[in-house]
């Protein structure tokens, strides 16, 4: 006799993609809508009044360095509703552009978003006509807001800090399927708007937290801006930040060399000529890891936590080590190895590192 519980791969069903019970589940007052329409796009007016709202962005996983995979969908979310906005159909809409721009410049709400730079990453090379992720009058990167309040959390990924905060984690097993796929499956709506949804209620807990270790979530809102047009996003990717008390510094500021945050330190036997040899990367650096394989690089992504494992492959394919770790990067000498600095911001780490290697880090011709 058939029983669900023995199937492998469960029937699609607007939930968590395992049958295990202690994976959070969407609240069940949250509606979910499909925005894939220019008709629809009015209705992301209804988050104008939110005080906080939750984005995220997915797109299709890229197992081929010649496959070169455009955002797919993009998540929003207030408490009550999420939308999920079909990039594939509204990517050069100016409509889409100049709601999310309202959205993202609204004084009276707060973006919140766990370790988005890869995102935006990806919105700079395939969103050229798109403009809304150049301005934040509010936001929070709810990861680095989270370390601060629990140490223990420091980079940490979304699954462990909703573990911590919510006592559930979140299925990732949809986080790697199809998101291209039209119409997405009811795994997937469920999953997309979880995402998204779920840094709300996480950065309520946060602001509670804040408020109780008196580390107040205001000290860590900032507003995040692009630099005048004559300093591109995709030339320089230098973002201005502005605290809430309301004076602005460049997170890439015209300082002296030796005082600058260095985004990637190669050690002493590295050359760029050994990007032939191939990368390799743990999880804590999936994103960069992604975003190689996408500009054609032989990258090997290792999401055990066991660095034991990274170092055995990193040897046997004599692979060029990326990684976050001083001490992993000590342990490894002299084999070469690639230093990314979690005190820079990624989209700075991502832009160092081609520079290093000589990667082409526009996007290709349409």
């Amino acid at each position: 006799m058939y029983d669900q519980q023995n199937d492998f791969i469960p029937v699609d069903q607007f939930g968590p993609l395992t049958h295990h019970k202690e994976c959070i589940r969407l609240p069940e007052h949250v509606v979910v809508q499909w925005i894939s329409k220019q008709d629809d796009i009015f209705k992301l007016s209804h988050l104008l009044h939110e005080p906080y709202i939750g984005i995220d962005c997915e797109w299709r996983p890229s197992f081929s360095k010649f496959d070169q995979t455009p955002p797919s969908i993009f998540q929003i979310s207030g408490a009550k509703i999420s939308f999920i906005i079909d990039l594939l159909s509204l990517k050069d809409s100016p409509d889409l552009d100049s709601m999310l721009s309202s959205i993202f410049t609204n004084p009276a709400s707060t973006i919140a978003a766990f370790s988005f730079e890869g995102d935006i990453l990806k919105f700079q090379t395939e969103l050229p006509n798109m403009g809304f992720y150049k301005h934040f009058k509010n936001f929070i990167d709810l990861q680095q807001y989270a370390a601060e309040i629990y140490p223990e959390l420091a980079k940490s990924g979304i699954g462990k800090v909703s573990l911590t905060l919510l006592g559930k984690t979140m299925c990732k097993n949809a986080q790697m399927s199809n998101w291209e796929r039209r119409p997405l499956s009811k795994a997937q709506m469920h999953y997309a708007a979880l995402d998204a949804q779920i840094l709300v209620q996480i950065v309520r807990i946060l602001e509670q937290k804040g408020q109780e270790s008196g580390k107040l979530i205001q000290a860590f809102i900032k507003e995040v801006a692009e630099q005048p047009p004559q300093q591109q996003l995709a030339q320089s990717s230098s973002l201005c930040a502005t605290d809430s008390a309301g004076s602005t510094a460049s997170v890439s500021p015209a300082v002296p060399e030796e005082q600058k945050i260095l985004g990637f330190i190669p050690s002493p036997g590295l050359t760029p000529e050994m990007k032939s040899q191939g990368f390799i990367v743990d999880k804590y650096l999936i994103t960069i890891g992604k975003l190689l394989i996408e500009k054609g690089h032989d990258c090997l992504i290792i999401e055990s936590e066991d660095h034991s494992i990274m170092i055995a492959q990193a040897l046997k394919d004599n692979r060029v080590v990326l990684t976050n770790s001083l001490k992993m990067q000590k342990k490894l000498e002299p084999h070469p190895c690639g230093f990314l600095n979690f005190k820079a911001p990624r989209f700075s780490q991502f832009k160092e590192l081609c520079e290093y290697f000589g990667i082409d880090n526009t996007s290709d011709p349409k």
